[in-house]
């Protein structure tokens, strides 16, 4: 059997706060070369620029580690606040502010 262990690392995100951390092992059938594995990301109504996070492989048995980090992003999705203003009123001559 092949197997690598796995760990998140923080980038710009946070652990607990923008993804939840995991690891663990990772284990290979006869002739898989190919696995996957998801991370939870947590998330917030906060506009903040786009972060990422990384993956750390180490360890592995029966198997040769070419690359032992992985880079994930995790994307924006909140909008910017919007202000608008709607039909403002003031009578001519009047110096306070205008009614809104």
């Amino acid at each position: 059997m092949i197997s690598v262990e796995y760990a998140t690392a923080d980038g710009a995100s946070l652990a607990g706060h923008d993804y939840s951390p995991a690891s663990g092992v990772i284990p290979f059938a006869p002739g898989q070369q190919v696995q996957s594995l998801s991370v939870a990301l947590r998330g917030d109504d906060q506009n903040e620029d786009d972060e990422d996070f990384y993956l750390e492989l180490g360890n592995p048995v029966n198997a040769a580690l070419g690359q032992g980090r992985g880079r994930g992003g995790i994307l924006n999705d909140d909008d910017l606040p919007r202000l608008s203003v709607g039909h403002a009123v003031a009578e001519e001559g009047n110096m306070s502010a205008p009614e809104l």
